[in-house]
């Protein structure tokens, strides 16, 4: 997950150079919908492994974040072959330089505030995320004593099924609106996701159902 979070800002100077901005939500709806449907497919298929052989489950994890770390590895490298196109002005002004080196994004943090926040929130978001995340998983198993499968299905099928279905539509509606708005509207609703799960472990033992 750091290295996916960390390789974020590059996907997003290439989605901002490549599409223009009436369509790139739609165009990142499309993305993030099959990215889901990938998503969902490897979850699926590493919880009914260690589900097929749980006496072994320390061996098949390994031989997973084995797996994982090869793809990622290939996904960079694909990525590093996505040519980019550079602006005439570019061209002209830097012939032999990179469209981006270290000065120009020092200014750019220096004299842009509403980027540095940008940059801050987007530290806070992924930082706790990060941070709390592991405990979901061992909370639904230690605490509700659920296995593999059903873990996955709460934590990551249904999630993925739902981005499957409406993400490209969403991407639509931001093309629409002011993207910061909608930003807003989605890490607030991340930022609820830890809280309901707390609310969620009280109530649960109090009243039957409501925990779902």
């Amino acid at each position: 997950s750091i290295f996916e979070v960390a390789l974020r800002p590059a996907i997003t100077v290439v989605v901002r150079t490549v599409y223009p901005a009436t369509h790139r939500g739609a165009a990142m709806g499309v993305i993030r919908k099959w990215s889901s449907l990938v998503f969902l497919t490897s979850i699926l298929s590493s919880a009914a492994m260690l589900s097929q052989w749980s006496e072994q489950a320390a061996n098949v994890i390994s031989f997973q974040m084995l797996c994982a770390g090869v793809l990622s590895a290939a996904s960079f490298l694909a990525f590093r072959r996505i040519s980019i196109p550079r602006s005439t002005e570019e061209t002209a002004n830097h012939p032999e330089q990179p469209a981006g080196t270290f000065r120009q994004s020092w200014r750019i943090l220096r004299r842009d505030d509403r980027f540095r926040r940008y940059l801050v929130s987007s530290f806070l978001f992924g930082f706790f995320g990060l941070l709390y995340a592991p405990y979901v998983a061992a909370f639904l198993v230690r605490d509700l004593s659920l296995g593999y499968l059903p873990t996955s299905i709460f934590l990551h099928v249904i999630p993925s099924a739902a981005s499957f279905l409406v993400t490209g539509w969403i991407g639509q509606r931001i093309d629409r609106a002011n993207p910061w708005t909608a930003w807003k509207w989605i890490r607030l609703g991340w930022g609820l996701d830890p809280l309901l799960l707390a609310t969620a472990a009280v109530t649960g033992t109090i009243v039957p159902g409501t925990m779902m």
